[in-house]
């Protein structure tokens, strides 16, 4: 077990994207309604993105709604204001809580504590998305758009909480047993046996995940490319926010291509009537919104 609170968080797995911590919560039975939830849970706000699209530890349960340590907002802006902050929400645009199976080593007070420790923290310079939570989880100095930091502040609270010290054993009282001065018997060694460790096995990657890459890292030529090693991981994810695919688009025909091949369309790198009548089915199939046109939520649904 981690000397830390990772090992509640997300199944031991950082994540930037508010999205992938409900879909884990819900497949774990750990989503909790928003009218239910309690000092500790991880709030997940949806303003109107028809997603999880920021996030918050639960402070307090007050009689309108709660009170939530959140990363990235502020009074002028819920989900981007560039502050770590405790703000109080009803319940109008909570969709829900993912709530931490706490223990004895780790307990909801003892995350709560670490998070609001983290008030009044900022982005230098403002508007810039450059943090030190956006530091740690990419490994270096980020900042843009592209890199909001509210579900990074969670995971960051989680992965700097130590684990309570154990109990010290009891010492024996100053009265001791008489001992026998007869030795017994000695007993025989017990054989060591040396286990070799079984080495965790590497995750598959997927040949649909590596084409997508493939496909992303040809059409849109990002600074730094995605590894094409068929891993659905945090970079790929956050690509998926950048790809917009739509009808009468000129250019990025290898995406275009990568697409048409998912949703049985023509391949031939041209977004037209029947790749659009295409992917709207594959969106009604899948609970989107049907208007054919290919961005983040769509990918998340065909590339996996």
């Amino acid at each position: 077990m981690a000397n830390n609170g990772s090992y509640l968080f997300n199944g031991g797995k950082r994540t930037a994207y508010c999205p992938t911590l409900e879909a884990y919560a819900k497949a774990h039975g750990q989503f909790i309604d928003k009218k239910h939830g309690k000092k500790g849970d991880v709030a997940l706000f949806d303003f109107g993105k028809g997603r999880a699209s920021h996030t918050g530890i639960v402070e307090e349960k007050t009689s309108t709604g709660y009170k939530v340590i959140e990363g990235n907002t502020s009074i002028t802006s819920n989900d981007n204001g560039g502050k770590v902050m405790i703000r109080t929400r009803t319940t109008k645009y909570i969709r829900g809580f993912y709530r931490p199976k706490y223990d004895k080593l780790i307990t909801a007070d003892m995350i709560v504590a670490k998070a609001k420790a983290q008030v009044g923290t900022k982005e230098a310079p403002a508007g810039s998305n450059k943090v030190k939570y956006n530091t740690w989880f990419y490994g270096k100095e980020v900042r843009g758009s592209e890199y909001p930091w509210c579900m990074a502040f969670v995971s960051w609270v989680f992965w700097h909480v130590e684990v309570q010290a154990k109990a010290a054993a009891p010492k024996p009282t100053a009265t001791a047993k008489k001992v026998s001065t007869s030795k017994p018997a000695s007993k025989p060694a017990k054989a060591t046996v040396n286990v070799a460790k079984k080495a965790s096995p590497k995750p598959k990657g997927s040949s649909v995940v590596k084409e997508y890459q493939h496909a992303f890292n040809v059409s849109y030529k990002p600074k730094t490319k995605l590894v094409e090693d068929g891993i659905r991981g945090e970079k790929t994810i956050s690509s998926f926010g950048t790809v917009k695919l739509k009808r009468f688009m000129i250019g990025k025909k290898t995406m275009v291509k990568f697409v048409q091949k998912r949703v049985g369309a023509d391949v031939d790198g041209v977004y037209g009537k029947n790749t659009k009548a295409k992917v709207a089915a594959f969106q009604r199939k899948h609970g989107l919104v049907d208007d054919g046109v290919v961005g983040r939520n769509t990918l998340l649904k065909m590339v996996k």
